[in-house]
């Protein structure tokens, strides 16, 4: 069996600087093991981040997933993903959707 596909979509800010939010990437990468296939995509312009490059991010990153997909959104980048899932237009299931910190 593959792995698990997950994909996590960062807060704003960058996922490089020493306290950015790769280390929650990394966190989950290592706590979810080698049985998930967890990517943290790169966003687009991620410290100054707008709704449609980011929608159009994931949904490029969803495209390639044929399977079951587990879904894991922080702040930022939770509201995006709940957004483009509430808009109907992503046709395959979602195993789980987990957000963390996601303003209103």
């Amino acid at each position: 069996m593959d792995s698990q596909p997950v994909r996590f979509i960062e807060g704003a800010g960058s996922m490089h600087e020493p306290e950015g939010r790769g280390r929650l990437a990394a966190l989950l990468a290592r706590e979810l093991g080698t049985d998930c296939g967890l990517i943290a995509p790169e966003m687009p312009d991620a410290d100054n981040p707008h709704y449609q490059p980011w929608r159009d991010r994931i949904e490029q990153e969803l495209e390639s997933i044929d399977e079951e997909v587990i879904l894991i959104g922080h702040s930022f980048g939770g509201s995006v993903l709940l957004n483009y899932l509430a808009e109907g237009s992503y046709p395959k299931p979602v195993r789980g959707l987990f957000l963390v910190s996601v303003p209103n």
